[in-house]
């Protein structure tokens, strides 16, 4: 219940959870919440101690060896070439030469998606014609994984369910029907029904990455020439014209062609579902503050299409309703070895949600945390893209994509927001249970959002 609070009044909860618990423990889900600025900087800086084991093992069957579900000591994972050497390749592929181009393709792609998908009354589903179709436009241009919208969502959606929200699956050490039955008691109905979805959601995410390596194998099998040629500019085809990649401590006898598909993948991954997010939560603070908004329209205002957005005041502001509202209130870590924070032994084997969120408005860092302050210093608000070895590898390309996309929603004239599909108020608190965004059935992502402007 405590963590569900998470998605009704987390600025509220955490606050409290700084003042009287800052470690709390969850004894039957062998599981703990750290929400002290301090402690979460300094438990992201132990990657060793507080690894990404759980990601490791939902990941790999699909999608393979990958730098997010890799640690850097190989004391707790054997090869750290994939969270060392790849990464460094991998920010050299996308290089700040690019980011005029990324944002003419996100100003583009988004301009298009508005003006083409706003139906006559000036009603837009920001999801679905805008969140999600934007980021993966970028992935087919830029990142260079050709296969259809449809095909690219479902991929996206499929493998990040599984990957980041089926926390439900346990695979080490402890078995998932152990971690229910420890959690549940018997294996009664409700637990099997709980059992068999989250299955169901781990194969789909295996399978989706399955799927990703077939088409891809196939696309530079029969595409190879076109992808070598010198006018073919994507990180693909760069990742081709090297023809070789250093893959010294990569296991399970992978060839170089394995990890442009991983990787590749990876890029698809953590684009869209994560874009989607922020945009679709950084529009829904602003519209629920006018003075910030009207402020925020004329920051937008000022940018032409030759500033980079990623430096500009608009962009602060994004970030800084972000602050507000992250992507994640939290990340999951699993416990590699006994560990005392703030006077509490963490235990081995335990999983701790680390929470990035209550960090980022923690009064002992973040000069007055409640209010919005657009030009705070960048550290105040990092965290929305990651924190420590596990920052996220495109933060610089997002830098530029969620406020580009957010500039143009939010400079439509009279826009308000018009869902009628979200949580009524909750007796006594005066908010909805989802802050005014519909999630769905899991509780994964933003599913719909929709506004209305005033159309021409």
């Amino acid at each position: 219940r405590l963590i569900g609070m998470v998605r009704v009044l987390p600025v509220q909860l955490f606050k409290e959870l700084r003042t009287k618990q800052p470690v709390i423990e969850f004894p039957d889900l062998k599981m703990y919440m750290v929400t002290l600025d301090e402690d979460v900087r300094n438990m992201l800086n132990q990657p060793t101690v507080f690894s990404v084991r759980d990601y490791r093992d939902r990941m790999q069957p699909g999608v393979g060896e990958y730098m997010l579900n890799r640690d850097a000591d190989a004391a707790v994972t054997p090869y750290d070439y994939y969270n060392i050497k790849e990464k460094a390749w991998m920010r050299k592929l996308m290089s700040p030469a690019d980011y005029p181009r990324v944002q003419e393709i996100v100003r583009n792609s988004t301009s298009y998606a508005i003006a083409n998908r706003t139906s006559s009354d000036g009603t837009l589903e920001l999801v679905s014609q805008v969140g999600r179709v934007v980021p993966v436009e970028l992935v087919q241009t830029y990142i260079g994984f050709p296969a259809s919208v449809d095909e690219l969502q479902s991929w996206s959606y499929r493998t990040q369910d599984s990957f980041f929200h089926n926390v439900a699956l346990r695979r080490s050490p402890d078995s998932f029907e152990e971690y229910f039955a420890a959690i549940l008691g018997s294996l009664n109905s409700d637990l099997r029904a709980r059992q068999k979805e989250a299955k169901y959601v781990q194969e789909q995410g295996v399978l989706a990455g399955k799927e990703m390596h077939d088409f891809l194998r196939k696309h530079i099998q029969y595409n190879e020439a076109y992808l070598k040629n010198p006018e073919t500019d994507t990180i693909l085809s760069r990742m081709i014209k090297l023809d070789s990649i250093d893959i010294d401590g990569a296991e399970n006898g992978e060839t170089a062609r394995d990890r442009v598909r991983t990787s590749i993948i990876g890029g698809l991954v953590g684009a869209v579902e994560t874009s989607n997010a922020a945009v679709v939560q950084s529009v829904n603070q602003l519209l629920k503050m006018p003075n910030v908004l009207a402020q925020a329209k004329a920051a937008a205002r000022s940018i032409r299409n030759s500033d980079p957005i990623q430096d500009s005041v608009f962009s602060d502001y994004v970030w800084e309703a972000l602050r507000f509202h992250p992507i994640n209130p939290f990340v999951v870590r699993y416990i590699e070895k006994d560990t005392v924070i703030n006077g509490v032994v963490l235990k081995k084997g335990h999983r701790v949600l680390i929470a990035t969120q209550s960090a980022m408005n923690d009064p002992r860092r973040v000069y007055q945390p409640d209010q919005f302050i657009y030009d705070r210093p960048d550290a105040d608000r990092e965290m929305n893209i990651g924190y420590g070895l596990h920052r996220c590898l495109g933060d610089y390309l997002a830098q530029i994509m969620i406020p580009e996309m957010v500039r143009q929603v939010i400079l439509l004239p009279g826009l308000e927001r018009v869902s009628t599909d979200v949580a009524a108020p909750i007796e006594g608190l005066g908010v909805s249970a989802n802050q005014g965004v519909f999630y769905g059935r899991r509780n994964s992502f933003p599913e719909r959002y929709k506004i209305k402007y005033q159309k021409d």
